[in-house]
């Protein structure tokens, strides 16, 4: 599946500052990581956001964002959006993923 530029930008855009970045294949998908822990990555017509399972409720409490699913079964601690959610709810997941992976130890 190719990826869309538009979309890798706009995860790119938001989680540029931080240090211990890199891009990665997984589950079939360009991921981006913080040192090797996965923090978002380019989904069909969206976006996959790890925002851990403490951040669950809070996540899922925002418009246009779902529990992710890869295979029909749910992933723990992460969030789908569509290609057209808004910067606002963005800004919101981009920040809960960040909190959560900047706590993880370096892979």
């Amino acid at each position: 599946m190719a990826t869309d530029p538009e979309l890798a930008g706009e995860c790119y855009d938001r989680i540029a500052h931080l240090d211990g970045l890199s891009e990665r294949k997984m589950f079939g998908v360009l991921c981006f990581m913080q040192y090797g822990n996965m923090i978002c990555g380019v989904i069909r017509d969206g976006l996959m956001i790890r925002v851990g399972k403490p951040n669950m409720q809070a996540a899922l409490a925002l418009s246009d964002v779902e529990q992710m699913e890869m295979n029909n079964r749910p992933m723990s601690g992460f969030v789908a959006t569509s290609y057209d959610t808004s910067h606002e709810v963005l800004d919101s997941l981009f920040n809960l993923a960040r909190d959560f992976v900047r706590n993880l130890p370096p892979k």
